[in-house]
């Protein structure tokens, strides 16, 4: 009897290690499918010897140039793409890590990435003025892409930004020692395969069938991007601080009017308060440019382009018509 207890967690043990290396090989065998079973939209355009996949639409200038929030492909664009390719030129990208796009060593702080962008524009031929457009994260990234290339520049429109001022802000988030398990927890499920399982059977409500078929696809591999990104927010939003004016560009800054009911429900004083305040950080932000405007999007959430991909466009068209004839300065 004695020697039935060590017995049973031997096998135990060598089942669920046998469980994660079958769960290792699934999720290796699934990523070299995956761009093979999803191939790119776009064209892989290589810069330093690295590939980086660049979807571009339409004819007309300025060109649209569409920059993603931390977390996305370029695929949370498709239904704004589609409009604005009616209007003008428009390319979405993958950043260095998503999708289709190779990862890149060093630090993904918000330099390196507008040095990237600007060198993968030069590379495929795309060539200024462009009207900036960033989402969430996109938003710094975007202002850190006109402070270093301001004569690239010629319009701006943040979709519900991050701001600059959030670095100083008081988190309602997790304590940083539950991020962190929270973090490890999710890596051990991106090599295994775990998440790929969720991410194929569980689909957030509202999500496009073209985003969720990335996401399926890709959503495993970006994670270690995501966290890369994720540990550079804070130099992120300082260094876009640095453009503390967007001179006469026209520039709109939309706000998500709606916040999630399961939010509300949970915490609804301190994410109403948050709200309020991003709406007011909004406001002010869009007045760093002579030519600024802000929106409140009134029935959509924080991902706008996916409740009301119109007003993106709208907001889009509007900048472009306002830059058309016009010569930014001032940045």
């Amino acid at each position: 009897m004695r020697c039935r207890a060590p017995r049973v967690l031997l096998i135990a043990l060598a089942a669920c290690t046998a469980l994660v290396a079958v769960g290792v090989v699934f999720e290796q065998i699934s990523r070299w499918r995956a761009p093979r079973l999803f191939p790119p939209p776009g064209d892989l355009v290589e810069v330093g010897g690295k590939r980086t996949h660049l979807h571009c639409t339409g004819t007309g200038s300025p060109t649209v140039i569409l920059e993603a929030g931390g977390g996305s492909p370029a695929a949370i664009w498709d239904s704004v793409q589609a409009g604005i390719s009616d209007f003008t030129r428009v390319c979405s990208y993958d950043r260095a890590g998503y999708a289709w796009s190779d990862r890149r060593s060093g630090t993904r702080d918000a330099v390196r990435i507008a040095d990237e962008l600007h060198a993968l524009l030069q590379t495929a031929s795309v060539p200024p003025p462009y009207v900036m457009v960033g989402h969430s994260l996109g938003g710094p990234l975007i202002a850190v892409y006109t402070h270093r290339y301001p004569n690239d520049v010629s319009g701006l429109v943040f979709v519900d930004p991050s701001l600059p001022e959030q670095a100083e802000w008081d988190s309602i988030d997790t304590s940083g020692a539950k991020q962190a398990a929270l973090i490890m927890v999710l890596r051990v499920a991106a090599r295994t395969g775990v998440l790929r399982l969720l991410q194929r059977y569980v689909d957030p409500p509202g999500m496009p069938p073209a985003f969720a078929d990335d996401m399926r696809a890709f959503g495993a591999r970006n994670l270690s991007t995501v966290i890369r990104e994720t540990d550079q927010f804070s130099e992120m939003l300082t260094q876009s601080d640095a453009l503390t004016s967007f001179g006469n560009r026209p520039t709109i800054v939309l706000s998500a009017g709606r916040l999630p009911e399961e939010v509300l429900e949970e915490r609804s004083g301190a994410y109403r308060a948050l709200h309020d305040r991003f709406i007011e950080g909004h406001a002010r932000y869009a007045l760093r440019s002579t030519n600024g405007e802000h929106r409140i999007v009134a029935d959509a959430e924080h991902v706008i382009q996916w409740d009301n991909p119109d007003a993106v466009i709208s907001a889009i068209v509007d900048v472009i018509t306002r830059a058309r004839g016009m010569r930014p300065h001032g940045a």
